[in-house]
């Protein structure tokens, strides 16, 4: 972490699961990093470390997203920022088409199109367009001359569509992260960057995301016995660690990761 000394690393999602490990790990790992840390939801653990800094962000609307990097300007002239980890994403359960042998019984009801539409669109916001703002916001921010990362938070579906009806428009929205991992850094390497851009697609994560998805008894019963034999918020961190510690001149694009067991 030496050539991050004297910088800025900002995580998104960083209240809980993997953006809370990560963060733990960075403030672990260096005194000389400042942390900043994007939630919903305030972030209070780590309030006794000097170069913590938590801001309560929607990554999704565009005025928050404002609202932190003018702030950052503010409070931290002169640092650049050489890691944005884009990890907020979330899913919900309902299938692409509105067919009754489709749905199981943690879909979501849904009375109309714009229901609907409130469903899709959250996982859309937060997944696709907040990593995409972050990322265009952040990366201007950035000593392009330094070595430093962009690391998505993918997901192994982004990487191949299962048979979940549940699961598909998540699906989509992680197909879409794998592509603007990519764009961004065809784009890094057409300015002249020294940035990289990474991804980590995890399979199975013992995080709360499962029951963000659904908390319906039966789903959550079948994810307590999956949960069990789940990759953990370290070791995404270690992937995270892996692509960040790697030499300047050393590209590390997609880690696809899942637990031993996982199948699919």
């Amino acid at each position: 972490m030496e050539k991050f000394a004297g910088t800025i690393a900002i995580v998104t999602g960083g209240s809980a699961g993997i953006g809370k490990a990560l963060i733990k790990r960075l403030l672990d790992k260096s005194v000389d990093l400042t942390v900043v840390g994007l939630a919903r939801r305030p972030i209070e653990e780590f309030a006794s470390f000097s170069n913590f800094r938590g801001f309560q962000c929607d990554v999704s609307k565009a005025d928050q997203v404002q609202a932190v990097i003018s702030s950052i300007q503010r409070e931290f002239p002169g640092k650049s920022v050489q890691l944005l980890v884009n990890n907020a994403g979330h899913g919900k359960p309902l299938p692409l088409l509105d067919h009754s042998s489709l749905n199981d019984s943690c879909t979501i009801k849904v009375d109309s199109l714009e229901d609907v539409s409130s469903v899709y669109a959250s996982q859309l916001n937060t997944n696709v367009l907040g990593l995409s703002l972050m990322t265009r916001a952040v990366s201007k921010l950035m000593d392009h001359q330094k070595c430093g990362n962009i690391i998505n938070i993918n997901s192994m579906s982004g990487q191949r569509v299962v048979p979940t009806p549940n699961s598909h428009m998540y699906s989509a929205t992680k197909f879409a992260v794998t592509a603007l991992t990519e764009g961004t850094r065809q784009e890094l390497r057409q300015i002249n960057s020294s940035i990289r851009a990474n991804q980590i697609s995890p399979g199975y994560v013992d995080t709360d995301f499962f029951q963000a998805f659904s908390m319906e008894e039966g789903y959550q019963e079948k994810m307590k016995e999956i949960v069990k034999t789940a990759i953990t918020s370290e070791d995404i961190v270690n992937s995270i660690m892996l692509c960040v510690e790697a030499q300047p001149g050393c590209q590390i694009g997609d880690i696809q990761m899942r637990p031993t067991v996982q199948k699919l």
